[in-house]
C-alpha cells in the first residue's frame, strides 16, 4: 500500500483521492491495494474513461467519484482482520461529505438542457447508485435509476451516437446521447426489474442500437464484445417485457389458456434468441485467437447469460415448476461455466470484497440454486455462492447462497435425506417465488416463499420468515 493510501482519508487532499479514485475506478490496476471491480468480467469504456474524464473538469463528478471510491477503501479496509481505524474513515463523514457535495453540484447539472449538461449528469447518477447501493441503501440507488431513466426515456425518440475517440463531453449541443453511457443504464434498469421480480424493463430494448420498426437488426456477426453484450441485452429486455407483461399472467393468474398468439411471441423470441447465438459463435470462431485473458472471460460471461436468458424462456409460460427439470443439463452449464470464472478467472485471487455494478454470476448460480432440483448441480450452485463472496450490483452472494439455501431446504424438509441424484422435489413441495424485502443495516432479510401445497389446482399458499446473515 502507497504513503498516500495509509495516511488517514481525511487528510489527504482532492488531487490525491482522485488520483486514488482513478487507481480504483481502473479494475485494480497500478499500486494501489484495493479493488473496486466496478465494471466486474467485463471492461467498459465508462468506468475506464468516461468517469475519469469526467472527473477532471465536473466538480459533482469528481464529488461522487471521491465519496465512492473513500466509502470502497472504508469496507475493503474494515474487511481485513488487521485493519487499523486510523487508516479509515471511521464515522465515513468523508464519504458522506463529498457525496453531499456531489448532490449540491448534481442539482446544478439538472436544469441545463444541452447534452453536455445532461450526459454529465447522467454518468453522476450513476456513481451516486453504486454508493447507494454499496453502503446498503437499495431505495435512495432506486431514486437516483428512476430520475437517470426519466432523462434517458425523454429522448428516446432519437438515436444514440458513439462517442469518438477521446471526446470529453467537448460542448454543449443538442446530440443524442453517447451509447456506452446509456448502455450502463439499460443494464442497470434490468438489473432492477430482475431484483423486483415483477416490474419489466422501463428502457426499450433499442435504446443504442439499430432496430427496424422497433425490433432490434442482429447482424450476422459481431464485430466486438460489447456489441454482442450490447445485442445480447435487446433480447433479455425484450423477453422480460414479454415475461413481466404476457406470459406471467399465464403462470401464476390463467393457467391452460395460452393463445396461439402468444407460443407464437414465444417462438419469435426463441428464433431471435438462437440468431444471437449463432452470431456470437462465428465472432468467437473468428477471434478467440487473438482475445485476451479478460475478453475470453467477458465471451464466457455472456454464454452464461445466453443460457439463463434461454431457459427463462423455455419456461416462463407454464404454471409447473417441475418444467425446469428438461433444464438440468444447460442449469449445470451454467454452474461449470461460472466456477472456472471464479477459480481461474482475473478476479479468482482478488480479496475478500469484491464489488462491481454490472451483473455477473451471482444472479445465474442463484437461478440454478433455485430453480435447478438436479442435487449435484443445485448443491454446487450454492457452495460456489458461499465459497467466493461477492457483490454483483443488489446481487450479494452471501445473502442469496442463505435464501437458496433455505429454498432448497423448505422444499426437501419432508423428503428422504439419501435422495439418489435420479429423484426431484415434487411438484407440490416447490417453491414458485421467492419475494425478499432486504434490511442491510440489521442484516436480515423478510422472505416471502409461494407454492401450491395442494396441487395444480389449489390456491397459493405463502410462507413468511426472516433470514439472518
Amino acid at each position: 500500500m502507497s504513503n498516500a493510501m495509509n495516511r488517514s482519508p481525511v487528510a489527504l487532499d482532492a488531487g490525491v483521492l482522485v488520483a486514488s479514485v482513478m487507481v480504483i475506478s481502473q479494475l485494480g490496476r497500478g499500486p494501489s491495494a484495493l479493488h473496486l471491480h466496478l465494471s466486474g468480467y467485463i471492461e467498459t469504456r465508462f468506468w475506464d474513461q468516461t468517469v475519469l474524464q469526467a472527473s477532471h473538469f465536473e466538480p459533482a463528478v469528481r464529488h461522487a467519484a471521491i465519496a465512492l471510491g473513500s466509502l470502497h477503501e472504508n469496507i475493503h479496509l474494515w474487511k481485513r482482520p488487521d485493519h487499523c481505524a486510523s487508516v479509515t474513515d471511521v464515522d465515513g463523514s468523508f464519504s458522506l461529505r463529498h457525496y453531499i457535495n456531489a448532490i449540491i453540484c448534481l442539482r446544478k447539472l439538472l436544469p441545463a438542457p444541452d447534452s453536455r449538461s445532461i450526459e454529465l449528469t447522467l454518468v453522476c447518477s450513476a456513481i451516486c447508485i453504486c454508493f447507494e447501493v454499496l453502503r446498503g441503501n437499495d431505495l435512495s440507488a432506486y431514486a437516483h435509476l428512476k430520475n437517470a431513466l426519466k432523462i434517458i426515456s425523454s429522448g428516446q425518440g432519437q438515436r444514440t451516437r458513439p462517442r469518438l475517440g477521446n471526446e470529453i463531453f467537448s460542448q454543449a449541443t443538442a446530440a443524442p446521447f453517447d451509447d456506452g453511457l446509456v448502455q450502463v443504464f439499460v443494464r442497470l434498469d434490468f438489473q432492477a426489474s430482475l431484483f423486483s421480480g415483477m416490474r419489466p424493463p422501463a428502457l426499450k430494448a433499442t435504446t443504442s442500437i439499430e432496430a427496424t420498426e422497433g425490433v432490434p437488426y442482429i447482424p450476422m456477426r459481431f464485430t466486438s464484445l460489447d456489441e454482442a453484450r450490447s445485442y445480447l441485452f435487446a433480447e433479455v429486455i425484450q423477453l422480460y417485457n414479454f415475461s413481466r407483461r404476457t406470459a406471467d399472467q399465464y403462470r401464476y393468474r390463467q393457467p391452460d389458456t395460452i393463445g396461439l398468439e402468444i407460443i407464437a411471441e414465444s417462438h419469435k423470441l426463441d428464433e431471435r434468441l438462437q440468431k444471437w447465438l449463432q452470431s456470437f459463435d462465428s465472432f468467437i470462431e473468428r477471434s478467440s485467437l487473438t482475445m485476451s485473458r479478460k475478453e475470453l472471460e467477458c465471451a464466457t460471461l455472456l454464454r452464461i447469460h445466453y443460457k439463463v436468458t434461454k431457459i427463462h424462456l423455455f419456461n416462463c409460460l407454464y404454471t409447473e415448476e417441475t418444467v425446469y427439470d428438461r433444464s438440468d443439463d444447460t442449469f449445470q452449464d451454467i454452474v461449470v461455466l461460472s466456477e472456472s470464472l471464479l477459480t481461474t478467472g482475473s478476479l479468482s485471487k482478488s480479496p475478500s470484497f469484491i464489488f462491481s455494478l454490472d451483473l455477473g454470476i451471482v444472479q445465474p448460480l442463484y437461478y440454478a440454486a433455485t430453480k435447478c432440483r438436479y442435487p449435484p448441480t443445485r448443491e454446487r450452485a450454492i457452495l460456489l455462492l458461499h465459497s467466493f463472496p461477492r457483490q454483483e450490483g443488489v446481487w450479494d452472494s452471501v445473502v442469496v447462497a442463505k435464501l437458496a439455501e433455505r429454498v432448497k431446504s423448505i422444499e426437501e424438509e419432508t423428503l428422504s435425506k439419501s435422495m439418489s441424484t435420479n429423484e426431484r422435489v415434487p411438484e407440490f413441495r416447490r417453491i414458485h417465488s421467492v419475494d425478499t424485502s432486504i434490511d442491510r443495516d440489521r442484516r436480515r432479510t423478510e422472505v416471502t416463499y409461494t407454492q401450491r401445497l395442494n396441487g395444480m389446482d389449489g390456491e397459493w399458499d405463502e410462507r413468511i420468515e426472516w433470514i439472518y446473515w
